[in-house]
């Protein structure tokens, strides 16, 4: 049993920035220009733009990692004491993102081929899967106290996330009809998060009604 038990919070922590900054930086290492000895600069251009899908690739899953950092923040930021069962939860969830510079790597090489596209959108899918799944644990055993944050605010998170699973999800089997399609679907889910919460107008009070001088 697990449930009863605690790991250190700042240990937890650390693990988990660490391995997210490995993974971030490991996947600028797929960018590579090989251009041969004594190449002209159109060599060296040709070499660039075949390094262009390499590239779209980098920027989608930093992006989705740097997107999905920020509410993981937010949780462990939330909770006083993590349990085991959440760390083991934890370790899912960075099992799944160290597996990212592979799916990615393999995505750019054949960006025309559905079954690269389609496994990096199900590596986002699990992602994004486990991160929620780390939500509706620490909510449902209550460890997380998000303080002032308006119940709306959080409710609109979670809804946030589990949309983003979906998209990713749609891009996985989109992959098989058009890759392309699926890309601008993976790049579409870091603008959603970019969506601010829209604030609740406050009601406007009626006026009272001016008296008028013939009733005084």
């Amino acid at each position: 049993m697990t449930e009863g038990r605690y790991v250190d919070k700042e240990r937890l922590v650390m693990l988990t920035d660490a391995i997210i900054a490995i993974v971030m930086t490991i996947l600028v290492l797929d960018l590579k220009v090989q251009a041969p000895e004594g190449a002209t600069d159109g060599d060296v251009l040709r070499q660039l733009h075949a390094q262009l899908p390499h590239f779209i690739g980098f920027v989608i899953s930093f992006a989705v990692m740097a997107f999905l950092w920020f509410p993981h923040h937010d949780l462990l930021r939330a909770i006083a004491r993590p349990t085991y069962g959440f760390a083991v939860l934890n370790f899912f969830f960075l099992g799944s993102i160290a597996t990212l510079p592979f799916s990615t790597a393999f995505a750019a090489e054949y960006s025309t081929h559905s079954v690269p596209v389609a496994t990096l959108a199900l590596n986002m899918m699990v992602m994004n899967a486990f991160l929620s799944g780390l939500f509706r644990y620490a909510v449902g055993r209550q460890m997380a106290d998000f303080g002032p944050l308006p119940t709306r605010v959080q409710r609109y998170k979670r809804a946030l996330g589990i949309a983003g699973t979906f998209v990713f999800m749609a891009a996985a089997g989109i992959a098989f009809y058009s890759p392309a399609i699926s890309l601008v679907l993976l790049a579409l889910v870091p603008v959603l998060h970019l969506i601010p919460v829209p604030e609740r107008q406050p009601r406007r009070q009626p006026e009272p009604e001016a008296i008028k001088l013939e009733d005084v």
